[in-house]
């Protein structure tokens, strides 16, 4: 229920991650297909940190007047995408230009590898004050994918693009896995 309600408050599906070390996440699995591919008797349930960044800019938490209907102009800049082999972390970076604060860049990492969307690993980074961000994805999963970026503005709303909603607008970077690196499209 309280996953369901996550989703009123536009959260997207987001899987666990094993360095979290606390179980399935709220917006992941549900309990019995966590069970089933863990194969660990685990019953926490935990807010990733994906989404507590969302949820801390959100109207209702922020005690303010929700004025997201419009979406914020974006212009991102100096976008790159950087592996490092030898840490298996891959990085994306770069530059947001806005008509509202951005305060967290948001990467969603759809690997090939994911058994379903509700496993989609995601990893924040905060903006500085001249747009400047780097989201570093510690939990590659060695396989092919995409990763999805878009920014969580001061007034709750979410886009990549300016033009559609959180995921949804986000800017698409496809990937290969070769050897032991990423390289992308």
């Amino acid at each position: 229920m309280i996953h369901e309600l996550g989703h009123g408050f536009q959260l997207p599906h987001i899987g666990p991650r094993k360095k979290d070390a606390s179980g399935n996440s709220l917006m992941g699995p549900n309990h019995e297909s966590f069970r089933r591919l863990v194969r660990k008797r685990d019953e926490r349930v935990y807010l990733s940190e994906a989404a507590a960044a969302m949820l801390s800019q959100h109207p209702s938490f922020r005690g303010v007047s929700d004025d997201r209907r419009k979406l914020p102009n974006v212009a991102v800049m100096l976008q790159r995408y950087l592996a490092n082999p030898s840490k298996n972390t891959i990085t994306v970076s770069g530059l947001v230009r806005s008509n509202s604060t951005p305060v967290f860049a948001i990467v969603a990492d759809e690997s090939d590898a994911r058994p379903g969307e509700y496993w989609t690993k995601h990893y924040i980074g905060k903006i500085s004050k001249d747009g400047r961000y780097a989201v570093t994805i510690t939990e590659p999963s060695g396989d092919n994918g995409t990763l999805k970026t878009w920014f969580v503005f001061e007034n709750g709303t979410s886009t990549g693009n300016g033009r559609q909603r959180g995921k949804a607008g986000a800017l698409v970077k496809p990937y290969r896995h070769i050897g032991n690196t990423y390289r992308f499209k």
